[in-house]
This record gives C-alpha cells, structure tokens and sequence, in this order.
C-alpha cells in the first residue's frame, strides 16, 4: 500500500483509475484502514462529492472491509458527528484514529476540511470533484504523526472512474509526462521552487482492469454483457480512452513563459490569427516566429465582442504599430476566409481592414485567408490541430503568460467545447490554428533575405489611430 512502511513512501498523491469493477474503492478504503490502525492518534478525511454518494457506496464499502474491527470492538461510527473512531481505547486519543467523513455538498464541508491539519486524505471519486477544492484540500495535509519513533509519510490518495472523461485537469495532473515504472503503475515528477528552495514532489497512478476486484458477483459478468456496447468503456483499461482533450501535449511548466528576453523583435516576424465574429467575440492571436528556428512564440492575444469591423481593424492595427516599431520585419495576418465575402451592399470585412491598416502602418504586411485543411465548411478535424500538437511536443510552441486565453485552449478545451461553438474559447482555437497551421517549415534562401518580396503587400502610413 502507498505509504506505508516500507514500500514507495516518497510520493505524495496518487490516484487509482479503471472501470467498474476494477477495485479502485476497496484499494482506497483499506489503505484507509490500514493507516488509521498503523498511526493511532491521525486525523484521515474521506472524501466524496456528496453525503449521499458517500453514504450509498463508500462508506458501505469500508465497513464491509471493517467487519473485523467492529467484531473486535475496534472500530466505532458517530453518525451525528461524521466521525469513524478506529483503534484500542475511544477514549485515549493517543490509541485511536480520527476518520472524518465528509459530502462536497454540505455547505459546512468546504470549511472544515480547510479548517483542519490532515494526516492523510482519501477522495473517492475525484473526477467530480473540483480541481480548486482539490488543491485546497492538498494545503491542509501536514499534520505529524510518528511510527516506532519515526515521522510517517503523507500523502493524499484518490480514486477516478474512467467513464465520465473530460475532466481535463485530472487527465493532466496524472498522466502527462508520467513514465511506467512497473507494470500499470505510473510515477510522474513534479518540481517547483519552495521558500527559496528546489523542491521535488511524486505523483503515481494505478491502472486497473475490470475483474481484478475479487470481492465482485461473479455473475456481474452476464450484466456486463446483456449492457453490451454501454459496458466496453466500464471495461476498458485504458485511462485516456474517454478523455476528449484538444493539447493533452500541454503542460504548464513546459510551454508558458514570461518574458522572451529583451525588447529588440528584429529576428522575429510577427503572425497573426484572426478569428473575426459578429455576434461571437472577435480574436487575434499574435505570434513571434524566430526566422532562423520556426519556434513560435503566442506572445499577446486580443479578446473583445460587440465592435464593428472599423474599430476592430484599428485595434490590431495599433499593435502592428507596436511590434513593427520594436523591430519584427515581416507580418503575417491570417483570417477567416469568410471575411472575403460579401453578403450585402457595402465593403467586405476583409476591405475595412485592408482600408484601416493601410492607412496606418508602415511595414511589409501579407494579409491573406487561413489555410484550412479539408473542404471549405467541413467540420473541424482533428489534423486541423496537428502543427500545434507537434509543437507542442517539440516545445517550439509556447505561449506568453499573459494570453490567458490561448492558455485555457492549451490546458482545457475539448472537442465537445469545440462542437458546442462555446465562446470565446472556440474563436480563440480557430486563431490559434489560422497562426500556427501557416508558420511554413525551416528551409534557407538561396537569395538575400533583405530583398524585397512580392509575397509582401506594402502598406504605408505610419502613426497610431484610435477609433
């Protein structure tokens, strides 16, 4: 069991994952148990999202697994006050443990359980869960407790149902960047700088399968298969087969950075996105594209709803402004090729934004449609996606700490949001993707980089405008 003595003390969370089935609750409550009987005097919080789950499933699983303590006298439930006393003597709290139980959905919940120094926590059921309350939870995890003399490990460790997917923060926390270190168990490092100091922290994952629970009704097996194709993801062993994750690829620590160093852009040319929306929010994505490598570097984003196609031009045209004066040489600006069409009397969106930037910057500008791979009005595709995928494994795609937005794309988004047309996170994924599917591969000119290029469409003024 994690933690305990002797075997694999040095992490600190872990999680199992599977099917139903596949004993996730029975690993979690008798390592609880075991705790509460090796460290007399602990503190242990069982979690779950509500009282109700708790009491119908977790709770009957524990004193299941219990029924020799409470044969033997060890073990004692206080219902009104959500306490389970485990141990010799109930009345000495040096021969006992605590083990309070508490439902996400109580009210009073969220400030006792931060209320209160842990020994140990066990959460049931973590994909619904919240990841905040999680981490909260995670803060409150210090108290002492000592074994033969010896300060005992803790750690929080949780169980998640592999079938209800697309808690994105889950699949991140434990399976990207992990690494097998024996058969299904999955051990990620995380690292970070503490009160001055290097710190390094492990999380593992369990894998299990359906049917390694041998407290299961054999007989399950005929529901499973009367529930035919409804039972293949409550079998399946695979932890990432329900998960719908855009950027499983994305890590935090990996692709955000702050600063690119320095304020002279003159190796970079600058890459626009440009998703134009009228009732949806308007997005730009800029990009800093270092001529000499192709690393692509999301540096700022514009977010905005409710302007028209004038005001919007002008907003990008200013910040052309500013990175032209720093020093980028080339700029790419690519749209929505929906933006060239006309749909009425009067100029295309595509002309208010050729008229405004025209007239008020001064740089070599290609403004063009995005290249979209697949017929025009076909619905999004996953090798859409696949040249920030791939740089996102290469990390020579990262984004700039400040884009908030482009950074709940990377971390959050799934193709359920995608299909849903949620805003703005479904206009911030089409700039992301018009930026970083026209960066053209690495390749060395024969001819001098300085001459000029009729791919360029020279645009000439050169002052800041406002609306």
């Amino acid at each position: 069991m994690l933690g305990e003595p002797g075997w694999y003390e040095h992490a600190k969370e872990a999680v199992f994952v599977g099917g139903v089935g596949s004993g996730k609750t029975n690993a979690l409550v008798s390592s609880l148990l075991i705790s509460a009987l090796t460290y007399p005097g602990s503190r242990i919080a069982l979690v779950r999202d509500t009282r109700e789950n708790l009491k119908a499933s977790t709770l009957q699983t524990l004193e299941e697994l219990a029924e020799p303590l409470i044969a033997g006298g060890k073990y004692r439930h206080l219902q009104s006050r959500n306490l389970i006393q485990i141990g010799d003597d109930f009345d000495d709290p040096k021969r006992h443990s605590q083990v309070f139980i508490f439902g996400l959905d109580d009210p009073k919940t969220h400030k006792k359980l931060v209320g209160t120094e842990w020994f140990r926590v066990y959460v049931d059921q973590l994909e619904s869960v919240d990841r905040k309350i999680y981490e909260q939870l995670i803060l409150r995890i210090r108290q002492k407790v000592y074994h033969n003399g010896r300060l005992a490990s803790n750690y929080i460790k949780s169980t998640a149902n592999i079938q209800y997917g697309r808690k994105t923060w889950l699949y991140k926390r434990f399976n990207v960047g992990a690494r097998e270190i024996t058969e299904d168990v999955f051990e990620k490092r995380v690292e970070g700088n503490i009160n001055g100091k290097r710190v390094v922290a492990y999380r593992v994952m369990f894998k299990s399968e359906y049917g390694e629970n041998l407290s299961l009704n054999p007989q399950y097996d005929e529901m499973m298969v009367l529930a035919e194709e409804q039972a293949k993801p409550f079998m399946a062993g695979d932890f990432e087969a329900s998960y719908d994750l855009l950027f499983p690829e994305f890590e935090n620590d990996k692709h955000v950075y702050h600063e690119i160093g320095g304020e002279d852009y003159s190796r970079f040319d600058l890459y626009v996105g440009m998703d134009f929306g009228i009732s949806s929010p308007t997005v730009f994505v800029y990009g800093l594209v270092d001529r000499y490598t192709r690393e692509i570097f999301i540096d700022d984003e514009y977010v905005e709803n409710g302007l028209d196609a004038a005001e919007y031009a002008t907003a990008l045209a200013n910040r052309l402004h500013h990175y032209v004066s720093a020093g980028v040489r080339n700029v790419y600006i690519y749209a929505d090729p929906n933006i060239w069409n006309r749909t009425g009397v009067g100029n295309t969106v595509a002309e208010v934004f050729e008229r405004v930037i025209g007239s008020t910057v001064r740089g070599r500008i290609s403004f063009d449609k995005a290249y979209i791979k697949g017929s025009a009005g076909a619905r999004l595709q996953e090798d859409t996606i696949n040249a920030i995928k791939e740089g996102l494994r290469a990390r020579t795609v990262r984004v700039r700490n400040s884009a908030v937005n482009v950074i709940n794309v990377l971390m959050d988004a799934t193709w359920e949001d995608i299909r849903k047309d949620r805003h703005p996170m479904t206009d911030t994924f089409d700039a992301l993707r018009y930026l970083v599917n026209n960066v053209p591969p690495l390749v060395v000119a024969d001819d001098d980089d300085d001459e000029e290029s009729e791919e360029y469409v020279a645009w000439w003024g050169y002052k800041e405008v406002s609306a």
